[in-house]
């Protein structure tokens, strides 16, 4: 179905979003922070989930530099987060964040967002 990169500092969130999403025919990719993100950026990942708290690098700053890449100017990013202020979803929108997702989270209401790209 579509090649996505998980980024988030826990690896449980990773691995259970992984099993759920691989499970759906996705193929995943996972990162523990911005930086290890940016290391792993391939020209074929359709979408991009990403923790809004991470250490190294924050998926604000992950978002910023991956926006000034050619091939990322366009993907899907969408921050997986238990933040949900206002002040907060701005700064992402500003940096280039598609959309945000409220932890908790399963791989249905991914692949359900997903469906919904695939079709738009």
């Amino acid at each position: 179905m579509s090649r996505i990169m998980i980024i988030d500092d826990s690896e449980s969130i990773r691995e259970f979003l992984k099993a759920g999403l691989e499970a759906a025919g996705n193929e995943v990719i996972s990162a523990e922070n911005g930086q290890d993100a940016l290391d792993k950026l391939q020209t074929d990942i359709g979408l991009i989930l990403c923790d809004f708290h991470m250490p190294v690098m924050d998926g604000i700053e992950f978002i910023r530099q991956a926006r000034q890449i050619e091939d990322y100017k366009y993907i899907p990013i969408l921050m997986l987060t238990t933040e949900n202020s206002v002040e907060q979803k701005k700064i992402a929108r500003e940096a280039g964040a598609t959309g945000w997702i409220t932890k908790p989270v399963t791989p249905d209401k991914i692949n359900e967002f997903l469906t919904k790209i695939i079709k738009e």
